[in-house]
């Protein structure tokens, strides 16, 4: 059916509730699947409006929760951080899947949460769907709950900079992968990407890169949103690596996977690494306009914002641009003690020092330095660590 939303609004406008809902979720599902994300999360929402005005059954909440589920997980393609009308959406399934006993339902809706949540720095409401998964893994013996669970609390230990935490979690998660099949999601190419990075910056170089040459092959031929997140993921680990040629290949196939699709979080990514590569590989100040630009219209996108903050320091220090190398990591360092993300936090004390050094504060330089030091033996790294060599 080409236009099932006309279908639908005659059957609206005729009173027809329950049909003009099929025909919205049908029209929104079409929708969906192309870049208008925010559009098609208007039919849902449409499509909720004609099933709240059908008599009370399990029927109708049936219908609900379905366009509920369909509606935050377009808002969370589009956003990938916390919205209101997401955080709604999913919460909502979470009521209604007590209502209709539908325990997947919960766990889409604890996939959904998480996904915002993480996505918007807030952890400890991530670390709190995470946790509810375990419990319903556990509970229920339902190992899709335990293991998305499971790599949800790595991803958090990573993130807050507890990294032999990290590597332990993900690592049990990842003893589950003969049954990625049954967890579904981005499982195990999610696990993979984030012990990569831990892995990476715990000194573990070669390990780390088997690991996201495992994830590509996780991806490939999977759903447009994996591979982004594949892609998308591998620009922070080449950043890390500090390898600009295979970052460039990542961003050249993600640009146009994102836009084509209308993920904006993957956008993002490969907007800001795109105007690394040419800061890094060719001294383009252009590159640090279009950087700036990522870091100042995130929106509620604030994870990984504390090394995007980092990145553009470090390449406003190599251009000797002092005044704003200092605004971004003023910015990083407040960011980073507002949310409480600190895998790159060695690394912004370090670059605080290269600061001090290239402003003739030998004497402070040396306490930043001897802090970043600190601060990567304290998460569990080596004093000679990648974040502060």
């Amino acid at each position: 059916m080409e236009h099932p939303e006309i279908l639908a609004q005659h059957y609206h406008e005729a009173t027809q509730f329950e049909r003009a809902a099929d025909y919205w979720l049908r029209a929104g599902r079409k929708l969906g699947a192309t870049w208008a994300k925010v559009e098609a999360a208007n039919m849902f929402s449409k499509g909720i409006e004609c099933v709240r005005r059908m008599p009370p059954s399990t029927v109708r909440d049936s219908k609900e929760l379905t366009l509920e589920l369909e509606r935050g997980d377009v808002l969370y393609a589009a956003y990938g951080y916390m919205t209101d009308e997401g955080s709604d959406a999913y919460r909502n399934v979470m009521r209604l899947s007590e209502a209709t006993r539908d325990p997947e339902a919960a766990i889409r809706a604890l996939d959904g949460l998480f996904g915002t949540s993480f996505n918007s720095a807030r952890f400890s409401d991530a670390e709190w769907a995470s946790n509810q998964l375990k419990e319903i893994g556990r509970r229920d013996s339902n190992i899709k709950a335990l293991v998305l669970g499971l790599q949800f609390g790595g991803m958090c230990a990573f993130a807050r900079g507890r990294f032999p935490q990290a590597r332990e979690v993900l690592l049990e998660a990842l003893e589950h992968r003969e049954h990625a099949h049954e967890v579904g999601s981005d499982f195990p190419s999610m696990s993979m990407l984030y012990l990569s990075w831990t892995l990476q910056i715990l000194g573990e170089a070669d390990t780390a890169m088997e690991l996201f040459h495992a994830a590509e092959m996780e991806t490939r031929g999977q759903a447009d949103y994996r591979l982004a997140a594949y892609l998308g993921n591998g620009c922070i680990l080449m950043s890390l690596r500090q390898d600009v040629a295979t970052l460039a290949r990542l961003v050249d196939e993600l640009v146009p996977l994102a836009t084509r699709n209308g993920f904006q979080l993957w956008l993002n990514f490969a907007s800001f690494f795109s105007g690394w590569v040419k800061a890094a590989s060719s001294q383009d100040s252009s590159g640090l306009a279009q950087m700036k630009h990522i870091c100042d219209n995130m929106g509620d996108q604030e994870v990984d914002k504390t090394c995007y903050l980092g990145v553009l320091t470090d390449s406003y220090l190599r251009m000797g641009r002092i005044d704003e190398a200092t605004a971004a990591l003023d910015q990083g360092l407040k960011l980073a003690g507002r949310t409480g993300e600190h895998y790159y936090m060695p690394e912004l004390l370090r670059l605080r020092g290269e600061l001090l050094r290239q402003t003739d504060r030998p004497a402070a330089a040396k306490r930043s330095f001897e802090e970043a030091i600190s601060f990567a033996r304290g998460q569990g790294m080596g004093g000679e660590s990648q974040a502060v060599t």
